[in-house]
């Protein structure tokens, strides 16, 4: 299996080692001659095209021993290497105990699409957008607009007088004079009323031999019930002419950029749940990418070479909470989606 060394992020150096070994005593290490930067092939993302000339490409031969060898590569030595490439380092042409060796020595990612150093990136420009957005809502007027807030009370209040005024008006009134002058033929009028009255006469007497005394009580039950709800409404009334509501709304005037600053810091600094056992979703809110990435660099992970290659991520208890299959064909190191 040609070894992962790891996601780096653009422009890193990645120093890749190996060794080499006598072909009649695998104990034995031997020194590799012939051996130049040259000889280092570098293919992204499965290309049979190697990165220009060696670029960025060093080497130590024996060092700090005998058959103990290091391949440094900078990535920022050429523009082929951008985030989301799957590099693959090969060696060819290097004489080791008089033999020829070609072959892969190692692969890394750089900034791995869905991987920490990926995550960790976007993670930072939604930060930058929400201190953006925090530092905005420090500079809004909102003590301003509570101020007009209050104005726009006032100017109810004092509509609400002139219609108390306009009331009280009314309640003063000459009415029956204004409508006495609506009808000049008083005389008709007197006419229409006596013969209108002597109906009523009729009625009051059939009235008489109708359960009057009765009904009176029953009605002044009912009346009973409505003096009590009215009562009840009296009081409330008086408890609204009471409240000092200007003084409540003012009070809305105590709110400042501290007090909003205060509530993002409470909501930044709460504490996050550990993840479930399932599937991390592809579309993450920021508390739960942030949590996967937390537990898979806190806790407990564990390379299953046993049977199904795996690699597991658990939680503080030591329980797995997801893994993704390992495969290596001998050309491509391939990692699975997580489940």
């Amino acid at each position: 299996m040609v070894p992962y060394y790891g996601d780096f992020a653009l422009d890193d150096t990645v120093h890749m080692p190996f060794n080499t070994f006598d072909s009649n005593d695998p104990s034995n290490s031997v020194t590799a001659t012939e051996f130049v930067a040259a000889d280092v092939h570098v293919h992204i993302n499965g290309s049979s095209t190697e990165v220009g000339d060696d670029d960025g490409v060093t080497i130590d031969i024996d060092a700090p021993g005998v058959g103990a060898h290091m391949v440094n590569i900078d990535t920022s030595a050429d523009t082929d290497f951008v985030a989301g490439s799957e590099v693959a380092v090969r060696i060819d042409g290097v004489a080791v105990d008089g033999g020829t060796i070609n072959a892969w020595i190692g692969a890394f990612s750089i900034e791995r699409a869905g991987g920490a150093l990926a995550i960790v990136k976007t993670i930072k420009t939604e930060t930058a957008l929400i201190v953006a957005d925090t530092n905005e809502l420090q500079t809004d007027d909102i003590p301003g607009k509570i101020v007009t807030l209050d104005a726009v009370v006032d100017t109810v209040k004092a509509e609400t007088a002139l219609i108390v005024a306009d009331t009280n008006e009314l309640q003063v009134d000459n009415v029956p004079g204004l409508i006495s002058t609506l009808d000049t033929d008083v005389a008709a009028d007197i006419a229409a009323v006596k013969a209108e009255t002597a109906l009523i006469v009729a009625d009051t007497n059939e009235l008489q031999t109708d359960d009057i005394p009765g009904k009176i009580v029953t009605l002044d039950a009912v009346v009973d019930t409505v003096k009590a709800e009215t009562a009840l409404i009296v009081a409330d009334t008086n408890e609204l002419q009471v409240d000092n509501v200007p003084g409540l709304i003012a009070a809305l005037n105590d709110l400042s950029a501290a007090n909003v600053l205060t509530e993002v810091n409470t909501a930044i600094d709460t504490v996050i749940s550990e993840l479930g056992v399932a599937a991390p979703t592809a579309t993450p809110t920021i508390r739960t990418a942030l949590m996967l990435l937390y537990m898979a660099l806190r806790n407990k992970t564990v390379v299953q070479t046993s049977g199904t290659d795996a690699l597991e991520i658990h939680n503080n208890a030591g329980t797995k909470i997801a893994a993704k299959l390992l495969t290596d064909d001998g050309s491509d190191y391939t990692e699975a989606e997580m489940a």
